[in-house]
């Protein structure tokens, strides 16, 4: 059985550290993002499944490595066109990671979801 590997990853800055891996696989360079704290973050440069900062981020900073795979097509099939397997294949991998970044989104919403009602009903059974 396979263990699936969520598509991000999140560290904490130590003001020296600049290189930061992630374990996941992307289909184009463009689909990597970096956020820093609350903000985007594009300074970076991307070799492998290593992020680069050009500075590194400072102590105690929030750094989020993750994968957001565009919904364009990444292959054209047209009418009477040859099917080539490379294609079909990268289709595939587009939906699959699509879809494993839903299912992470989901996941954080149910468990944001979860932690907001634990929160009103604690505080209405301590106020009751």
């Amino acid at each position: 059985m396979n263990i699936p590997i969520p598509p991000s990853i999140e560290y904490k800055g130590d003001g020296i550290t600049k290189r930061f891996t992630f374990p996941f696989d992307y289909l184009r360079k463009a689909f990597i993002k970096v956020q820093l704290n609350d903000d985007v973050y594009e300074d970076f440069d991307i070799d492998g499944k290593v992020i680069t900062f050009k500075d590194a981020p400072a102590k105690d900073d929030y750094i989020k490595i993750y994968r957001d795979t565009s919904t364009n097509r990444l292959v054209s099939w047209a009418d009477a066109s040859v099917l080539k397997a490379k294609d079909m294949t990268i289709q595939q991998i587009q939906e699959l990671h699509i879809l494993e970044e839903e299912i992470q989104l989901e996941g954080n919403l149910l468990i944001n979801r979860t932690k907001f009602y634990d929160t009103i009903l604690t505080k209405n059974l301590l106020n009751f």
